[in-house]
């Protein structure tokens, strides 16, 4: 009886022996699978571009924020491109004053709204209904561009023709009356940096502060080559004759501002963990 009872424990001991291993081959095996899914994505939407610098920014905290009030900013950067679908622009009129009033800010001024309106659309009516909302104290119009296939000589006049257009409007100027505007890349590509078929201007920094432009809000762009390998900063950009110049800059300070060609302001960037198998986390950008 006790040699039965004996045998019975050890078959049962080896048995959970079986089921430990198991489980950890299982684990491992998911591991490994995880690990390869990570590989792809950040192989085919170009993760490697800036994943690096994602971990430096980790591991480099803020500062604190001096001691007094905090005033927090919003930023919206809207890649606005109705095209012939005035409803649309129709909307935002109707709309948009009606929810902004119900927002204020600790000075009373209503929600704001930057409407980068693309030149290449040359669509009068459109930018006179925002000439409403500018008009109303609902934000302001900035400049966004696609083009491609130029060179410096023929962007630096499509600059200025897509400048003047907006102009007409009252746009893209300051309270000196002098030209100040903000700038969105249409397809990523400041800087000639995916490729001549989507800009082809590797002076395209120098030409843009040329212009009047004090900022570029094109980033982040997570899924192409020309996402900067830095994120979540605010710096200055110089040009040089070859592609993305951005690339590298001086980071803003308290100190004051750097020299340099152009501030890059760079929408956050953050990876989330996600429980769904297939997305593995979240990038929000």
């Amino acid at each position: 009886m006790l040699l039965v009872n004996g045998i019975g424990g050890l078959s049962g001991y080896v048995c959970l022996n079986e089921l430990v291993r198991f489980a950890r081959r299982v684990v491992l095996l998911g591991l490994i699978l995880y690990c390869v899914a990570w590989a792809y994505r950040i192989q085919y939407r170009k993760y490697y571009v800036w994943l690096p610098g994602y971990f430096s920014w980790l591991m480099h905290p803020e500062e604190r924020a001096a001691a007094g009030p905090v005033h927090v900013f919003f930023l919206f950067a809207d890649h606005f491109e109705p095209g012939e679908n005035f409803d649309m622009t129709e909307q935002w009129v109707d709309q948009y004053p009606k929810i902004a009033d119900r927002h204020r800010d600790s000075a009373g001024r209503p929600w704001q709204h930057t409407w980068f309106y693309p030149a290449e659309q040359p669509i009068d009516r459109n930018l006179t209904a925002l000439r409403q909302l500018v008009r109303g104290g609902y934000g302001e119009v900035e400049l966004h561009l696609h083009h491609g296939n130029d060179d410096n000589q023929t962007g630096r006049v499509r600059f200025q023709q897509s400048v003047q257009y907006l102009q007409k409007f009252d746009f893209l100027k300051g309270t000196d009356g002098q030209t100040h505007f903000a700038f969105v890349h249409g397809n990523w590509s400041l800087d000639n940096s995916n490729g001549r078929a989507l800009c082809g201007i590797d002076r395209e920094l120098t030409i843009l502060r040329e212009q009047g432009c004090f900022a570029d809000y094109t980033f982040s762009s997570i899924w192409v080559n020309a996402q900067p390998p830095t994120i979540n900063n605010i710096y200055m950009a110089t040009d040089d004759d070859g592609p993305k110049s951005y690339a590298r800059g001086t980071l803003l300070n308290t100190n004051g501002m750097p020299s340099g060609d152009l501030l890059i302001f760079q929408g956050p960037l953050l990876l989330l963990p996600d429980f769904q198998l297939r997305r593995l986390h979240r990038s929000t950008e």
